[in-house]
């Protein structure tokens, strides 16, 4: 696996994307605890409102794979 170049660079990017967002979910979930002073139960739970409303407020992508427009 490390002998192919691209996936040899492509895995040390992945593991720094992976680990921003699980760090992300940590420094999150403490400053809704320390500043909001929400409990464990209240902090677990307001993520997968947080999750919703970004991926409502995203919107649909403006381009497909194939890059032209959807519906198009």
């Amino acid at each position: 696996m490390l002998c192919n170049r691209a996936v040899a660079s492509a895995e040390p990017v992945g593991l720094l994307l992976g680990g921003s967002f699980f760090a992300f979910n940590v420094i999150g979930t403490f400053n809704r605890q320390q500043t909001l002073g929400h409990a464990a139960r209240q902090t677990g739970l307001t993520w997968p409102a947080t999750l919703l409303s970004s991926v409502v407020l995203a919107g649909r992508p403006r381009f497909s794979a194939s890059g032209s427009a959807p519906g198009v």
